[in-house]
């Protein structure tokens, strides 16, 4: 990127998808809100149940850049094509991030390391 487009934590919105896997997305949500700050993380949840929300609201009581979006849409690659297009022009860079995945420490900041300092990088 260029340099005039240095980007931050702030540039970000982290989209995570999941289905009834409440154990699964808390450490996901845990271990993000460890590492860092990003503008927004939202959980897209399309659980059967309240589960997921009520662990959910649990981290975003004390992280408010946390926020849970329940779909009944059918689909994680939809939900994600809904939100993306909603939300394109308000984030410069969007982390997609499966429900059972428990980030490094430093994983902001080398993520954005490789954007910032390498104009070729498109994706990680």
């Amino acid at each position: 990127m260029k340099k005039s487009q240095f980007l931050t934590e702030k540039d970000v919105c982290v989209l995570i998808p999941t289905y009834n896997r409440p154990g699964d997305i808390e450490k996901t949500a845990n271990s993000l809100v460890k590492d860092g700050k990003p503008a927004k993380l939202i959980i897209l949840d399309q659980s059967v149940n309240e589960e997921t929300k009520k662990r959910i609201s649990k981290i975003s009581k004390n992280n408010k850049f946390v926020e849970y979006r329940h779909y009944d849409i059918k689909g994680k690659n939809i939900v994600l094509n809904y939100v993306l297009d909603e939300l394109k022009k308000k984030y410069k860079l969007f982390f997609l991030i499966d429900d059972d995945v428990e980030v490094a420490k430093g994983f902001f900041k080398s993520v954005l390391n490789e954007f910032n300092n390498n104009e070729k990088t498109k994706g990680v």
